[in-house]
């Protein structure tokens, strides 16, 4: 019948569909890896040292995408004597376009991050553990692989950063987030959403937040010339409570800050949980 030769053709259509891209991942494996790990190899500092336990190239891991697979990811950097660990993922995704590939355009536009933890430190104000890249960078057109990030999916993700000079400390978990990036001449659109856990917020030694459950709904508009951060209408769930968000930051010669906060029907204890903890457990 009719029906039967269309569900047919349609079947037919899949298995070359999916015959060619097995195909395709097969070929392009292995030279997609070499170029990856080269690119590392020139551009990270001497004392920077990246483990990867495998790497490969994968459709199914988030289909319909391709994605280059990083499985148990380490970087670590040795500064002074010590050795201090940067990253420690389980899995890293890098979401490539299959069409960029076929014409040997080799652009990340995804990451996905799970399972791990990212620690960033300042020790003294001339020390860091994340400056792991070369100052001199090469040219762009020796460059294989570019970076022009859409979208970053992170999903049991603890990260880290510690300014032991000025006394800065935020510890933050993210449990299921999506970072959406939009890239122009003028600036740098971002867009963050999901769950995440405030273990603690340290701003100059005083703790802010410690434990808080968050969900986020954030746009986070960033301008260069004159080095503004624009908080769009936005909207944060704390402790039960929901709290709208906008204002701006403005950090060049004279620095500025102007941000509103508007509270929906909020419990006093949800309130105060906005408050450093010396001052709300008074």
């Amino acid at each position: 019948s009719a029906a039967s030769d269309v569900y047919k053709r349609q079947g037919l259509t899949i298995i070359v569909f999916l015959s060619l891209t097995t195909a395709f991942i097969y070929f392009y494996n292995g030279q997609i890896k070499n170029i990856l790990l080269s690119e590392l190899d020139k551009n990270i500092k001497k004392d920077v040292t990246v483990k990867i336990d495998n790497v490969h190239l994968s459709w199914w891991s988030h289909f319909p995408n391709i994605s280059l697979e990083l499985k148990n990811v380490t970087v670590s950097q040795k500064i002074r004597k010590d050795t201090d660990t940067l990253i420690n993922m389980q899995h890293i995704g890098l979401g490539l376009d299959i069409s960029e590939l076929l014409a040997n355009d080799f652009t990340i536009e995804k990451i996905y991050l799970k399972k791990g933890k990212i620690s960033m430190r300042v020790f003294d104000g001339k020390f860091n553990n994340y400056s792991i890249f070369n100052k001199t960078q090469p040219d762009s057109t020796s460059t294989k692989i570019t970076l022009d990030l859409e979208k970053i999916n992170i999903k049991k993700v603890s990260f880290n950063y510690q300014d032991l000079l000025d006394k800065h400390h935020y510890a933050i978990y993210f449990d299921d987030n999506y970072l959406k990036l939009k890239y122009s001449n003028t600036g740098i659109d971002t867009y963050l959403k999901g769950d995440l856990k405030v273990k603690k917020l340290q701003i100059k030694g005083k703790n802010y937040f410690e434990n808080r459950a968050i969900t986020t709904d954030i746009k986070l508009v960033y301008t260069k010339v004159n080095q503004q951060f624009i908080l769009e209408e936005s909207n944060l769930i704390i402790n039960g409570g929901q709290f709208d968000l906008n204002g701006y930051y403005i950090n060049n010669d004279v620095q500025s800050l102007d941000l509103t906060v508007k509270a929906h029907e909020a419990k006093l204890t949800a309130l105060a949980s906005l408050l450093p903890s010396s001052v709300s457990s008074i």
